[in-house]
């Protein structure tokens, strides 16, 4: 018969006399991980190429080449959500343009790695009025909390009343400074200045007193 004994509370005693007792301390065991759930915000602007898989053979409708693809995207450092995006076409004659999270009523998938972004938003409209809005980034390197990457591959598409898909041919991903690495920086500078300035102060004492 296996015997029960009830836990005790931990007193302070002498060590050689210390015996078993139960502790309402909790403990973390070794190998638990602390979770990261640091943001990360990168800023992207690329350049469209000329429109692929037209509607009819040979013919080109509802071109965005040559304008340019501007946005930013945050997600946390183990690259494992897209928690917030915005992207949007500058000038072109019909409106492209990504947004998560959105206000109106919508229907977003995403995929994110640290080489590859990809958006898929479906405004639920009443019919015809229904829009569909894609983004598609492939990195030449991985993305990683200190460093941006060079666009690879990509394209942006949109379905619905107006058919859009042009590929990227160039473009970046750049990273946003944090506002407290910022601040770091700017405390640097003024504390380099203020050196500067009382070096200076201290280099034209000597010779102001040998005036006097």
């Amino acid at each position: 018969m296996i015997n029960s004994v009830a836990s005790q509370p931990c007193r302070i005693r002498p060590r050689a006399s210390a015996g078993r007792c139960s502790a309402s301390r909790k403990t973390r065991p070794r190998n638990a991980r602390v979770s990261d759930a640091g943001a990360i915000t990168y800023s992207f602007s690329g350049v469209l190429g000329d429109c692929a898989t037209p509607p009819l053979p040979g013919v080109c409708i509802n071109d965005l080449s040559g304008h340019s693809v501007v946005g930013q995207f945050t997600t946390d450092s183990a690259f494992s959500t897209l928690t917030a995006a915005s992207f949007t076409v500058i000038g072109g004659a019909f409106t492209w343009r990504t947004l998560v999270p959105d206000q109106i009523p919508n229907q977003t998938t995403f995929a994110i790695s640290p080489i590859t972004l990809f958006v898929d938003e479906s405004l639920l409209l009443p019919f015809p009025e229904f829009e569909r809005f894609i983004l598609s980034l492939t990195f030449t390197s991985p993305l990683t909390p200190s460093a941006g990457s060079t666009l690879g591959s990509g394209y942006i598409e949109r379905r619905g009343a107006v058919g859009i898909r042009n590929p990227l041919v160039s473009g970046a991903a750049t990273l946003v400074p944090e506002p407290s690495s910022l601040l770091l920086v700017a405390t640097g500078i003024i504390g380099l200045l203020w050196l500067f300035v009382a070096r200076a102060g201290a280099a034209r004492a000597p010779s102001d007193s040998a005036f006097m």
